[in-house]
């Protein structure tokens, strides 16, 4: 098929168009109570194919108790997806009865409750000596795991802390006989993470959920689920179902905040929380202490302490050990485990992770983004905010544009995003047609190809709805396949955000009698670091410099030759380092490679200075002095001259006679043909004379209408408020 074809662009096929998210088809059916009337189903989903949906992901359906274990809902859901198919629809399931996956329902949990999200909990506590101190555990922890005293915590290193360990008997009771002085003592245990969690306090069902460090956790959990969905699934329909979306995994030791009010007490609460105390916690498994020793040379228990506090360069450089290592064990215990079996059964790995917006939330919830995503052969992301120019002026952009580029360093075709205006109905709004436009026009100019939808459309009817998934679909069209072009790669600083990572308190916390220990140091360069980040992603791309954000992986294993680094089809000319303190050596060795291969490095401030070890830090600190010295391809600027600065170096993707922040592009080379995506995401109509980097002639292809005209470079063009547009060319994009 033409995608150029003004008469496909006009009316896309449906494997480019939005895939309505289904829990369940029971709900169609004629007689929901009964488990008949499978006819109701057909109607639904004709009813979805008049307002232009392609697909549907869904799940099989029941409450708690029935879920994947009640033979006529299996029924029901084949159907389902049947008659679907047997419509042109295109088809994926969904793996959990709601979010976050990976509990099966409850099953594994109830199953085997050891396989129950556990973390290491820390409990803070004052003493003064001379005298006796005596603390008893926890009821709400499983086991005493470690303790010390300091007299200050934040400005010691390992030679300023006292190990109590020693003075705890066999029920983890601990005593101490307190030297004179002020003393802080931190209690850590081993504790199921479930009060205040996102287990607990998420829009589904409160349940406890499982241990993603555990890789038994997730074995049982694909024997439940996605076993059974190949098994009950006939060959004939399976080999029509193109992904299993997973929703929300994700490390459960952070503390979530409160529910809108919507939905405070409307959530089924299957495990009842008992325990009221919330003490700060890390991800733990019983097989941790192991794997890191095993992988670091060093028994890591005499510095967990490093986990809660601690300004010294010894703690620093052990968080950054413990959550490498925690990354690497919770994405083979889940993410690969699952792409594996996704592999084996011929079928795509998809779904979103959660807090993909903003960097706290990925060493929380998951040490990394990029390492897990990375698993993911159809990576994605949920946006449940419907307002364009808070997406951009917050968080939000983030979470497409470092997913879409891991999709760009994996080779992976597709990225979709669950899309919805969750955020607005929170506030009892809805999202109109126009920022529906605007929402999906944004994620798409960030790299998203396919919308996995969450809409109703009751508020807008169905003629708009309509409009709204034609619009998506001719979107989808265009950006789905060929090659993505950019000439920018923005390093991602997780490293340097491990360095100061500390967990923080519940935000309903009952911790009376716990010291607070001074965190402040870490904290605020730790949120430094990952606003330094996204303002370096925003004001680059509100400049019309097109990039990629790329990982040390991407960075190690690219090819660098000729002034780029080559990663999956995609060519980086210049690679900007956003406040990055820490690096690792086999990554500031190919920085210094790619700057001899005449590749430019940009760094925003101080170039890196801490590495993954000690024995490695005079040789990065030689090879950063050469890179950005005087004979070197790097450059030391401030903020305010990145832009000008890669502009001078003909980055940019677009050229426009007036700066425009409102205005963000790409560029993509498809079937022998370049095309260039123009975004207003402004609320404003705009008036713009672009001039890209393609050849001449060009076409204007209009999503809003699926018009198709010819169109001269440097004219005048007049965009709608949120409205995006391609300027099309005959021949593919040319290399700079």
């Amino acid at each position: 098929m033409d995608v150029f074809a003004p008469s496909a662009f006009l009316d896309p096929p449906s494997e480019f168009r939005p895939l309505q998210i289904v829990h369940g088809f029971d709900r169609f059916l004629e007689h929901p109570g009964d488990l008949i009337g499978e006819e109701g189903i057909g109607r639904r989903l004709d009813q979805l194919r008049r307002v232009g949906i392609g697909g549907v992901v869904s799940n099989v359906g029941g409450g708690f108790g029935e879920y994947l274990l009640e033979e006529r809902q299996w029924e029901v859901w084949v159907s389902g997806m049947q008659q679907a198919h047997e419509r042109g629809m295109v088809l994926w399931w969904y793996d959990e009865k709601g979010y976050p996956s990976g509990t099966a329902g409850g099953i594994v949990t109830r199953a085997d409750p050891s396989l129950c999200a556990l973390g290491l909990a820390c409990y803070s506590l004052s003493a003064t000596g001379p005298g006796r101190f005596q603390f008893v555990l926890p009821a709400s922890c499983l086991k005493f795991e470690v303790a010390f005293a300091s007299g200050d915590f934040d400005r010691v290193g390992m030679d300023g802390v006292i190990g109590l360990t020693s003075s705890t008997d066999e029920n983890g009771c601990l005593y101490w006989e307190v030297p004179e002085g002020d003393w802080t003592v931190l209690y850590l245990a081993q504790r199921y993470m479930y009060e205040g969690t996102h287990a607990a306090a998420n829009v589904c069902e409160f349940k406890h959920y499982v241990n993603l460090l555990e890789p038994e956790a997730t074995r049982r959990f694909l024997a439940v689920t996605h076993d059974e969905y190949f098994r009950r699934t006939p060959p004939g329909l399976w080999k029509n179902v193109r992904a299993v979306f997973t929703d929300e995994p994700s490390l459960m030791t952070g503390y979530a905040g409160p529910l809108p009010q919507r939905f405070q007490g409307n959530v089924p609460v299957i495990d009842k929380p008992l325990f009221r105390d919330r003490p700060v916690a890390v991800p733990w498994s019983q097989g941790l202490v192991a794997a890191f020793t095993e992988r670091k040379g060093y028994d890591p228990k005499p510095r967990l302490w490093c986990l809660f506090c601690g300004e010294h360069e010894d703690a620093r450089a052990f968080r950054q050990d413990f959550y490498e290592i925690v990354t690497e064990l919770y994405t083979n215990g889940f993410y690969r485990q699952v792409r594996n079996w996704c592999d084996r059964h011929n079928i795509a790995f998809s779904g979103h992770v959660m807090a993909e917006e903003w960097l706290g939330g990925h060493v929380e919830y998951h040490g990394s983004l990029f390492a897990p995503v990375r698993e993911m052969s159809l990576p994605g992301i949920d946006m449940l905010d419907s307002d364009p120019v808070s997406i951009l002026e917050g968080h939000g952009f983030m979470t497409a544009k470092q997913v879409a580029s891991i999709a760009h360093l994996t080779g992976a075709q597709q990225v979709h995003s669950e899309c919805s205006d969750w955020s607005q109905r929170n506030n009892g709004r809805g999202a109109t047609l126009e920022q529906r436009y605007g929402q999906g026009g944004l994620l798409y100019v960030l790299g998203v190809n396919q919308v996995t939808a969450y809409w109703s459309w009751d508020d807008i009817g169905d003629e708009a709805y309509r409009t709204y998934n034609d619009y998506m679909g001719r979107l989808g069209m265009l950006l789905r396949g060929g090659v993505h072009r950019c000439d920018v790669a923005v390093l991602y600083p997780i490293r340097t955000a491990w360095l100061d990572f500390l967990p923080h308190a519940s935000y309903e916390a009952d911790n009376a009698g716990q010291k607070v220990v001074s965190t402040a140091g870490a904290r605020e360069r730790f949120n430094a670091v990952g606003a330094a980040y996204a303002d370096t992603v925003r004001d680059l791309l509100r400049s019309q410099i097109d990039l990629d954000i790329i990982d040390e992986q991407a960075l190690t294993e690219g090819i660098i030759g000729a002034g780029a680094l080559h990663v999956a089809g995609e060519s980086y000319r210049v690679i900007v380092l956003p406040q990055c303190e820490a690096i690792s050596l086999s990554a500031a060795e190919a920085l210094a490679a790619f700057g001899r291969s005449g590749g430019l490095v940009v760094s925003i401030g101080a170039p890196p200075r801490l590495v993954e070890s000690a024995r490695a830090t005079a040789k990065v600190h030689e090879g950063m002095e050469q890179l950005f010295g005087a004979r070197g391809n790097g450059r030391i600027l401030k903020k305010e001259e990145v832009v000008p600065y890669l502009r001078s170096a003909r980055c940019a993707t677009l050229e426009l006679a007036e700066a425009n922040p409102s205005i963000l592009c790409t560029e993509r080379s498809r079937d022998g043909r370049g095309l260039c995506m123009i975004v207003n995401a402004s609320g404003e109509p705009q008036l713009i004379r672009p001039r890209s980097r393609l050849r001449e002639p060009l076409d204007l292809y209009r999503p809003l209408d699926g018009s198709v005209a010819p169109f001269r470079a440097g004219a005048e063009l007049h965009l709608g408020s949120f409205e995006s547009v391609f300027l099309v060319a005959h021949e593919p994009s040319p290399t700079v």
